[in-house]
């Protein structure tokens, strides 16, 4: 290789290091109207402890060159791969029970009280109340969707070199990348095992989210 020497390669690795996947944290303000939001809104950047930085590719079609004969790939549309969060869960299960609440909250699955039932509008609650009032009935019932503005939210994953140590200098960051108006899609099932002794509680969650960018410096 032209110009290539060991010691062009040491210069390279010594000035700019490697970056580390264990070098990351996780944080957004979850949407108002979840159960438990309150108090887990400085709680994820502690427990999620895998994530994808987001990729890129085009979706290609083929195209005859000549309208006969051979063909090439041109793009039609971008498409990105969901956020795959791999969570460590709490011992007091306030981490599992957000994001189930989360999930619920999206498009409540319970039929424990039925399907339907006769709601008074003077007592039932908004779909996004934050406060409960005794005795009332929600609004939303199993399998209603919620409105998109009241259950997305911002993701921010930021990519840390070695050297930082936490506090506000972000402009040592690697990367910010924004995944925006994101949306748990998929909480999966958390295994149980009385042989398992020595191991934490994990659990993965799927989020959709609508774009993103990278943000190098805020």
């Amino acid at each position: 290789m032209a110009g290539f020497s060991i010691e062009g390669f040491k210069g390279v690795v010594e000035r700019n290091g490697y970056a580390k996947p264990n070098r990351f944290f996780v944080s957004f303000v979850p949407p108002l109207g979840i159960v438990g939001a309150s108090e887990f809104r400085d709680k994820i950047e502690y427990y999620c402890e895998g994530v994808n930085l987001p990729g890129f590719h085009l979706q290609t079609s083929d195209h005859r060159r000549f309208t006969y004969g051979p063909t090439e790939k041109r793009p039609f549309a971008p498409h990105t791969n969901p956020l795959q969060m791999t969570i460590t869960a709490d011992g007091a299960g306030q981490v599992w029970k957000f994001f189930h609440s989360w999930m619920n909250y999206i498009m409540p699955h319970s039929v424990k009280d039925g399907i339907r039932k006769e709601v008074d509008p003077d007592i039932a609650v908004p779909s996004n109340a934050t406060l409960s009032i005794p005795n009332a009935l929600p609004s939303v019932f199993p399998y209603e969707l919620e409105y998109k503005q009241n259950y997305v939210t911002d993701v921010a994953i930021y990519h840390v070199p070695e050297t930082w140590e936490g506090g506000e200098a972000f402009e040592s960051f690697i990367s910010r990348t924004i995944c925006i108006d994101c949306f748990p899609s998929m909480v999966s099932d958390m295994q149980m095992n009385w042989q398992d002794n020595n191991n934490i509680s994990r659990f993965q969650v799927q989020m959709e989210y609508l774009d993103w960018h990278n943000v190098k410096n805020l």
